[in-house]
């Protein structure tokens, strides 16, 4: 399909129907790879829209496995630290959870954990 002012709105619904994405994503991909297939011409490649989509693609496939590993990762660290602060019962938990505070001095000293905005703040008195 080529591209010219008359089909422009068709290939972006083409585009955002199967990425499954929104019309200004669509467009942003088709710019993205309009101005990547210019530069693939200059340099003299053959089929350099194609090409330039390929290498795309390639790229977003790569960014996309490198969110989903860091996505693992991160999940696999909240669920130490729940298993830290959980084994052993409810009793320990709260040994556990009061033993990562640390007390912040300043105009308003209070008692903080690395998970503070995480929690209410803990003072000391329940």
């Amino acid at each position: 399909m080529e591209i010219n002012e008359s089909n422009y709105a068709a290939c972006i619904a083409r585009i955002a129907a199967r990425g499954s994405i929104g019309k200004k994503e669509a467009v942003d991909l088709l710019e993205a790879v309009s101005e990547a297939g210019e530069k693939q011409r200059r340099s003299g490649v053959e089929d350099p829209i194609a090409t330039a989509a390929w290498q795309l693609a390639r790229d977003l496939a790569e960014k996309a496995e490198e969110r989903k590993a860091d996505a693992l990762r991160n999940a696999g660290i909240r669920q130490a630290r729940m298993n830290e602060a959980t084994t052993g019962g409810l009793k320990d938990a709260m040994s556990r959870l009061h033993s990562t505070l640390y007390w912040m001095p300043g105009p308003y000293p209070r008692v903080i954990s690395p998970g503070s905005p995480l929690v209410p703040p803990f003072d000391g008195t329940k």
